[in-house]
């Protein structure tokens, strides 16, 4: 068939930018990148995606005790907006939002400060400067108790475009992250598995490290069917292991959260695998000393034009 808009062609000399943030956020640590309009550009594609929350520390206790597992952290939302590129201003500012640090022993993930990612045209964060931003925040992966495995920490909301003036003049659609997994019992059990998302954002919520109290748990397990299914981390294992780091694809965007790390009754519990860009930290298996909870992911904006 005709391509009456040579749009294969367009994307074969497309001009693709990449932002990211390598180390988990703080607060000295939010500056503005810029992107420059590409000259003869007509089109711009805009994807922002939320940085991933921390998973928690898997609980500390002496063998034969009750301790939890950490819970898998949440996932970032993603918001896309095309745009005639002559709507937009000749330079844009861009500030992505890092992953949140996992939880020591015992402790909370973060989910803060400044997960989210934005595209403005100044570097503030002013709603009415922002023309694309991935949503709000997930929520952390709690850590692991005696009474109880931590919850997994909730994925990021969206935003509307009701939300953002400027990008009113662009095609918009956003999507909800991925809820991390649980941590196993306190009694004793495997952490909570996380099944790909097959109706949100292309990104997942780590999975919950085991819980003990005599035997050893593994940390849950990412699971699914189809192509992804293929490209999924390494199973967790029970004992001293840490949890696997999240797959990353590009050709289809799709990443993965962090594997929770395995209990041991008598040793120290695995640490919870980092998660893939805005996806959750797996949580840490519980132990004699519990293990640390992984971190989130960095987020993500990736900005094609044509």
């Amino acid at each position: 068939m005709n391509d009456l808009f040579d749009l294969s062609r367009a994307l074969a000399r497309a001009d693709v930018q990449v932002f990211t943030r390598l180390s988990p956020n703080t607060p000295g640590n939010l500056a503005w990148g810029t992107w420059a309009k590409p000259r003869n550009a007509a089109t711009i594609h805009i994807i922002t995606l939320a940085g991933g929350a921390g998973g928690g520390g898997g609980f500390t206790g002496s063998a034969g005790t009750a301790r939890g597992g950490g819970g898998g952290g949440g996932s970032g939302g993603i918001t896309r907006v095309t745009v005639p590129a002559v709507l937009l201003p000749d330079i844009l500012y861009v500030r992505t939002g890092g992953g949140g640090t996992g939880g020591a022993a015992g402790s909370n993930g973060l989910s803060s400060p400044g997960l989210v990612s934005n595209v403005a045209v100044a570097p503030d964060d002013t709603v009415s400067n922002i023309i694309v931003r991935a949503g709000n925040a997930p929520g952390f992966g709690a850590g692991g108790s005696g009474t109880a495995g931590g919850a997994g920490g909730n994925g990021g909301s969206t935003v509307f475009v009701s939300d953002l003036p400027l990008c009113g003049s662009g095609c918009f659609a956003a999507n909800v992250g991925q809820a991390g997994g649980a941590g196993g019992s306190h009694l004793g059990a495997n952490g909570t598995d996380v099944a790909i998302n097959t109706g949100s954002a292309p990104t997942m919520g780590g999975t919950g490290g085991g819980g003990t109290t005599s035997a050893d748990f593994r940390g849950g397990d990412i699971t699914g069917s189809g192509w992804l299914s293929e490209q999924m981390p390494a199973s967790g294992v029970a004992g001293s292991v840490p949890g696997s780091g999240g797959y990353i694809s590009w050709n289809p965007l799709y990443f993965m959260g962090g594997v929770g790390g395995g209990s041991s009754d008598a040793g120290v519990g695995g640490d919870g695998g980092n998660g893939g860009y805005g996806c959750g930290g797996g949580g840490g298996g519980a132990g004699t000393t519990g293990g640390r909870g992984g971190d989130g992911g960095s987020g993500l904006v990736v900005i094609i034009s044509w």
